[in-house]
């Protein structure tokens, strides 16, 4: 260790940069884990990393990306060997569209498709009107 410490220290022309990193290493060979976790703690408690918060485009993009990948993680289970068919469904109410979801991945019916396509474009229209500028 005596040799790699020696080698460090005499691989750079920068006798600063390399006395520095010589000094961290050992240092850092002699600095307890606790008191490490502890200067951890302290960090992030005093300097917390900063949260991205995610815009509502963003958010609804995002919960649309894990529905769709929560969906093809559940067919993708219903159709491999670990599940029982039978006792599934047993418990649901409608087996015959869960059957037509397993085999071609549609969820949706096409009123329930036109409902919430008219729900969603009624609600961005009230957003945006209700909270312009031009209403004032």
């Amino acid at each position: 260790q005596v040799i790699a410490v020696l080698v460090i220290f005499f691989s750079s022309e920068y006798r600063e940069v390399s006395t520095a990193i010589v000094l961290i290493l050992v240092t850092g060979k002699w600095i307890p884990i606790k008191w490490l976790i502890k200067f951890q703690y302290l960090w992030y408690r005093f300097f917390p990393p900063k949260v991205k918060l995610l815009t509502e485009l963003e958010y609804i993009e995002q919960g649309h990306i894990e529905t769709k990948k929560a969906l093809e993680n559940l067919r993708k289970y219903c159709r491999s060997p670990d599940c029982n068919a039978w006792k599934v469904i047993a418990k649901l109410r409608n087996p015959v569209r869960f059957a037509q979801f397993i085999e071609n991945g549609t969820q949706y019916t096409d009123e329930e498709l036109l409902e919430y396509n008219s729900e969603e474009f009624f609600d961005n229209e009230f957003h945006h009107s209700s909270y312009s500028d031009d209403n004032m």
